[in-house]
């Protein structure tokens, strides 16, 4: 037998049951008491049998009563802080897939910053690689994704955030020296990252007909590339802003390129909407990706 009980029918209940009386019952909610009556005796119907033992208007709670009574209050008191929760303009969940270089350097001190004027909203964010962020977009296996580089055609929308550098970093000092020819350095062992990276595409499709680095090892992680260069005459190709701590420690160093700039665009992913707590929080990211992009 299929159940129709509403919150709202609960909560009829549980009135009666605290008051025990159909007149002041009625008063407290705000409506009639053939309103009431009504409720309850829908509310028995759909539960297969009385839920109080009647005295005139005087109600009693009888074993079946109590019973419900004892199980639907700590119900009632999660679904109507739910519905309150839910009725606040600024609450909302995304599920956001993230591709690493802006997952782990960029986007969670800027969800915080948001979380800080929106305390209601709250995000889960994965971070993926281009390929897989495409597939739950498309899925709808997320709300949002963040991409670094081409973006294929699919059933969503894109917003360019902002301009990414991509340089050359290395372990060894000694090749930073002075601005080289890329194909010079194609024949020293490279750490790249995995297939369907952003950054690794990006950086083949930058590469002059003909060069193809040696490369030694790929890491499906920048903290592990960054890691292994350290001390070592490798290289790999990065964004700036996931290597600049290294830099300025002096623990990596730019290589820089003759005739060759290689660049990409930070995009957000997402699917067509009007939702107005969606478009509020997409403002602020447009925002806090530029600012963080500006010419300094």
């Amino acid at each position: 037998m299929e159940i129709l009980m509403t919150l709202k029918q609960i909560d009829h209940f549980l009135t009666l049951a605290n008051l025990g009386h159909v007149t002041h019952s009625a008063q407290a909610l705000g409506i009639s008491q053939s309103a009431l009556s009504l409720s309850l005796k829908e509310l028995e119907r759909d539960l297969g049998g009385a839920l109080f033992e009647r005295q005139g208007k005087q109600l009693f709670l009888n074993d079946r009563g109590r019973l419900f009574h004892a199980q639907a209050t700590p119900l009632h008191a999660k679904l109507s802080a739910l519905a309150a929760t839910l009725r606040q303009g600024d609450f909302f969940h995304l599920r956001l897939a993230v591709s690493q270089s802006i997952g782990t350097y960029l986007l969670p001190s800027m969800l915080l910053d948001f979380s800080h004027t929106h305390p209601n909203a709250r995000f889960d964010l994965r971070i993926e690689n281009s390929e897989t962020i495409i597939a739950k977009l498309l899925a709808h296996e997320s709300d949002a994704g963040f991409v670094e580089g081409k973006v294929p055609q699919g059933d969503f929308c894109v917003t360019p955030l902002a301009t990414d550098e991509l340089i050359v970093v290395c372990g060894d000092k000694t090749l930073a020296k002075t601005p080289v020819f890329i194909d010079t350095l194609a024949s020293l062992p490279w750490i790249l990252r995995e297939k369907g990276s952003g950054t690794k595409e990006v950086f083949e499709n930058a590469l002059p007909q003909g060069v193809r680095p040696k490369v030694a090892l790929e890491i499906n992680s920048n903290e592990a590339i960054k890691e292994a260069l350290k001390g070592r005459k490798a290289l790999s190709c990065l964004s700036r802003f996931v290597v600049q701590n290294e830099l300025k420690q002096g623990t990596l160093f730019h290589v820089p390129l003759i005739n060759l700039t290689i660049s990409r665009t930070l995009s957000l992913l997402f699917h067509p909407t009007q939702n107005p707590r969606f478009l509020v929080w997409k403002a602020a990211m447009e925002a806090a990706f530029k600012s963080k992009f500006q010419p300094r």
